[in-house]
């Protein structure tokens, strides 16, 4: 298939088949196809992958985090996403955090609190949507705002229609969007959430 043999570094090292798509060329090109290096047996010379979306997620997540990263420096000091449908860094204190979900067909901004006891996260949650007008104002349009009666975590959010599956020029639509709309977030949460 590659029409030339693969470098002898792939039978004596297991860290060739590392799945790391910030340091290791070859790792990306299979990354970016959907495939994760599942298991490496180098006595029998067998790689086994696993075709997941999660590893277009997490590409897709930290290209959001470089673009993050241009346009508001200090946020956050994460460098690495995970393979999973979602990604969150902290929004400055214990207990809340933003960031993207992949979620039912729907890409998601949002703000996820979680302060340990389902009583204080219910509180936090009112105290924030008592000022419900002011911070969609700021955002510039409506939110939803899930207390999540049922769990411990409450959740303000917004969310777009969009798969991971999507053709390029529509991820890339979501990933504009996705940023501007976590900027907002960050500039009309995270001072208020300093101040509860």
């Amino acid at each position: 298939m590659l029409n030339e043999p693969l470098p002898s570094t792939t039978h004596e090292h297991e860290s060739w088949w590392s799945n790391d798509y910030l340091d290791d060329p070859q790792s990306l090109t299979w990354l970016k196809a959907g495939w994760r290096v599942r298991d490496v047996n180098l006595t029998t010379k067998e790689v086994i992958f696993q075709h997941t979306n999660k590893v277009l997620m997490q590409l897709f997540f930290a290209d959001l985090l470089a673009r993050l990263k241009i346009a508001r420096p200090d946020t956050t000091h994460a460098t690495r996403t995970q393979p999973a449908s979602w990604w969150a860094f902290s929004a400055g204190r214990a207990g809340f955090g933003l960031g993207w979900t992949f979620s039912r067909d729907v890409l998601r901004v949002e703000l996820w609190i979680d302060l340990g006891k389902r009583d204080e996260t219910k509180e936090i949650f009112d105290r924030l949507q008592e000022q419900q007008p002011t911070i969609e104002y700021e955002i510039g349009t409506s939110l939803n705002w899930d207390r999540l009666y049922t769990g411990r975590g409450c959740r303000i959010s917004l969310a777009k229609p969009a798969k991971i599956t999507d053709p390029p020029e529509n991820l890339e639509e979501a990933k504009q969007w996705a940023i501007a709309t976590m900027v907002k977030f960050i500039d009309a949460l995270q001072p208020r959430i300093k101040n509860l």
